[in-house]
């Protein structure tokens, strides 16, 4: 439904959450001058859609020569971990790490800040993400399995580690919350329940994307529906533990939240 172009857009506005971890460089995508045009490969998935993205934008780019993509790392037959992207920006050789998340704050879920950020569908913490990254994916250049992919392609070259995490955050529904600017800077909208969200005027419009369109913005969509279209949608989604992804417009606005089913 959406073009390829249509999720660029979503991908290059999306913010960045920067300062996760003090030890790696948080890359800066440069601008390009026109946002080139694909079809996605077969796999509909969001987290392969993005990585497509930015395969594609690191290629247009002037300043970027891409080394590698997706490299599986094995010891025997049991995998051991994947390299994102290894490229080559201003005789910089990087070892960049992708991630595009959504997260909804929860203070309920503990004490410790960076623990209270959860996937809106309860699965997918933002601690346990940054931990894994800081542990295991920006250090898997190290790993005696890359030394061996190494050998073979005939290279030692050492990469430098950076992070590209694209991250849309909401708020609790009618909450204030104190939060870093690195945070606040990432806020995209807010979450509710469905008693809330029942609530809503019924003037507004409403559109509920797929998951692998999430990183598409609200204005480049044209079809929209009803309230109580919405509800029987998110109703259908509720009933296989699904928090979907709302798009509201409203006399030419539009906002995002997500509608939890727990």
């Amino acid at each position: 439904m959406f073009s390829f172009q249509q999720h660029v857009r979503g991908f290059l506005n999306s913010p960045s959450l920067k300062g996760l971890i003090p030890s790696v460089t948080d890359f800066e995508l440069e601008k390009l001058a026109k946002i080139p045009s694909y079809q996605f490969p077969p796999n509909p998935r969001l987290g392969k859609r993005v990585e497509f993205i930015l395969k594609q934008l690191l290629l247009n780019g002037q300043n970027y020569t891409l080394l590698g993509d997706n490299i599986v790392l094995k010891n025997k037959k049991r995998t051991i971990g994947e390299v994102d992207f290894l490229l080559q920006q201003n005789n910089v050789n990087i070892h960049l790490e992708l991630a595009f998340k959504f997260y909804l704050f929860d203070e309920a879920l503990a004490s410790n800040f960076l623990e209270q950020w959860i996937g809106p569908n309860r699965k997918d913490f933002l601690f346990h993400k940054i931990n894994h990254l800081e542990h295991h994916q920006l250090k898997i250049t190290h790993s005696p399995e890359f030394k061996d992919y190494q050998n073979i392609c005939g290279s030692n070259i050492y990469y430098s580690p950076a992070l590209l995490f694209k991250a849309q955050l909401f708020l609790p529904y009618l909450k204030k919350v104190n939060i870093p600017s690195n945070f606040s800077q990432c806020i995209c909208g807010e979450w509710m329940n469905f008693k809330h969200f029942e609530s809503y005027d019924d003037a507004f419009l409403f559109f509920i994307p797929n998951k692998q369109d999430w990183v598409v913005e609200p204005k480049e969509n044209n079809v929209w529906y009803t309230k109580q279209k919405a509800i029987k949608i998110i109703i259908a989604c509720h009933e296989r533990k699904f928090s979907p992804l709302v798009w509201i417009k409203k006399e030419g606005l539009f906002k995002k939240i997500f509608v939890v089913w727990w």
